[in-house]
């Protein structure tokens, strides 16, 4: 959590972060079943999860409590690393070695949202 509220400071990402445990919800609950708990607690009315998300999670499930679910899909996203050919889809880590902070928060507009 610390070198997500770091990277988001760096980057003057304003987002708020909750630390799930803080949440009062049935925390034996897991996979869908949480984030659904989740969502309710919070009131959410969208969530919106990776796209490799898609085969754990049933839209149905999510519209009976009033919640739109949805993905996040990163565009290909090219810079210049160490060596060639370019390795796609590494950590924002990886994006922080080699480029600069306004280059990086443009890159992280680069996405799709899937309905």
């Amino acid at each position: 959590m610390s070198s997500v509220i770091s990277i988001c400071r760096f980057l003057k990402i304003g987002t708020t972060i909750i630390t799930s445990s803080t949440i009062p919800i049935d925390h034996s609950l897991s996979g869908e079943n949480k984030v659904l708990d989740f969502c309710q607690k919070l009131e959410a009315n969208i969530y919106i999860n990776a796209i490799g998300g898609q085969e754990l999670y049933d839209k149905e499930s999510f519209q009976k409590i009033g919640c739109d679910l949805q993905f996040i899909k990163s565009d290909q996203i090219n810079y210049n690393q160490f060596y060639e050919p370019f390795v796609p889809n590494l950590s924002v880590l990886d994006l922080m070695m080699f480029n600069k902070k306004e280059d990086i928060r443009n890159m992280l507009t680069q996405y799709s949202i899937i309905q």
